[in-house]
């Protein structure tokens, strides 16, 4: 009776926790965790400004960049993975252009503003992709995709969003020379999706 008690009991704290998204989070939860304009907004306010970042807040945008994007962004990678390498290359090649149009904010090369179009210009090219390959997969049953030349391609965006990580990373510690780097890379060991911080 003790144990029944304590079954019932565990499964309302997770049905609690389940309800508010923090088990398992919802898709939408997890897509507005992840989002990199909410993600940057949390940081430093961007509404529609017309200005350059601030060393200040270009200092606080690079640092919300390695502590929360790059660890979501690979949740995210690995999650796709397991799906398949279209999905990694389409989500690789948006987070390689996302951090070039970071790097331009953060170096004061364009404005909030700039910044913001580019990003929704980006995320737009992603979804169309994203909506292109899942018109595919639903054209038909028996349509089988050339995982070879799509793993060719995820692979090539990852190594870019690798590169674009490291000219983060090099702008960061420029501004803020006592700044804790890493470098998430992300490889095939065949057909699996590994990804590591150092």
């Amino acid at each position: 009776m003790v144990r029944l008690t304590v079954m019932a009991a565990l499964l309302v704290v997770l049905a609690a926790l389940q309800g508010t998204g923090l088990l398992f989070p919802r898709d939408d939860r997890a897509r507005e965790l992840c989002d990199d304009r909410r993600r940057l907004e949390s940081a430093v306010s961007a509404d529609e400004r017309l200005d350059n970042a601030t060393p200040a807040e270009a200092v606080l945008l690079l640092q919300d960049y390695v502590d929360r994007l790059v660890p979501c962004r690979t949740g995210e990678l690995e999650v796709a993975s397991t799906a398949h390498p279209e999905l990694v290359a389409i989500a690789a090649g948006s987070y390689a252009r996302r951090d070039d149009n970071l790097l331009q904010l953060v170096t004061g090369r364009i404005s909030w503003k700039a910044w913001r179009d580019e990003d929704a210009a980006i995320a737009a090219w992603t979804a169309s992709r994203a909506e292109l390959f899942r018109d595919r997969l639903k054209s038909g049953p028996g349509i089988i995709f050339a995982r070879s030349g799509a793993l060719q391609e995820a692979k090539a965006s990852l190594q870019d969003w690798a590169d674009r990580q490291r000219a983060l990373m090099h702008q960061q510690s420029a501004i803020d020379p006592t700044a804790k780097t890493r470098l998430t890379t992300c490889r095939y060991d065949g057909v699996v999706l590994q990804c590591a911080t150092s």
